[in-house]
């Protein structure tokens, strides 16, 4: 009878370890993304690849128990979402090259209203 109680607790405490790795995975991203301090950004990419590490450990052992049996995506829904993220990709792509031409046209224009009229030394 003992038994059965450890293995729920085990798989209950795995399965809180589980998540508990998945939020701190979030807010890891979430600090690299807004840290301006190179050192500290690399840190915390240290840190985050570890936790990935220790995640894709704990999610190993605890499908080998049958503890954790994700829902398999079917194609349709994977091709669906792929689609999706290109399509975003793209976007980004488009607004970051959008902005860059229009800073260079800026600078371009600043130069030429700067220095118009003024004579080299």
């Amino acid at each position: 009878m003992g038994q059965p109680m450890d293995q729920i607790r085990d798989k209950d405490l795995a399965s809180a370890m589980l998540n508990d790795l998945k939020f701190t995975c979030e807010c890891l991203g979430q600090k690299i993304l807004e840290t301006s301090n190179t050192q500290l950004r690399q840190n915390y990419i240290n840190i985050l690849s570890e936790s990935y590490n220790e995640q894709n450990q704990l999610y190993s052992l605890m499908s080998q128990r049958g503890w954790h049996q994700p829902m398999m995506a079917n194609q349709q829904d994977v091709s669906q979402v792929t689609n999706q993220i290109m399509k975003m990709q793209n976007e980004i792509n488009h607004t970051i090259n959008t902005g860059q031409q229009q800073t260079s046209n800026y600078q371009a224009n600043y130069s030429q209203k700067t220095f118009q009229g003024h004579q080299p030394y």
